[in-house]
């Protein structure tokens, strides 16, 4: 079964990660890897994906250099994923 990556660019959404989080973590599909991509957030965002990320090997927290606009964080996000993904 091939590997799958989930990806979720995220820009100032406290209030709305953990549960977008919790929700992917609870599939039933175990064999994956879950990027997080922060764009410059200003909100306690990085701290919640970062906190999910050290508990859990198959997350990793990639924060942007500097603030992109919305298209060009998901299009980098995207970029990101690992090369054993299909």
């Amino acid at each position: 079964m091939p590997k799958v990556s989930v990806v979720t660019p995220f820009y100032n959404i406290e209030a709305y990660l953990e549960e977008c989080i919790q929700s992917v973590l609870a599939q039933t599909l175990s064999d994956f890897e879950y990027l997080l991509v922060n764009n410059r957030s200003t909100d306690g965002s990085l701290a919640i994906a970062e906190r999910y990320a050290a508990k859990d090997s198959r997350i990793r927290v990639v924060t942007n250099p500097a603030f992109v606009p919305q298209v060009e964080n998901y299009n980098g996000a995207l970029a990101q994923i690992g090369a054993e993904s299909q």
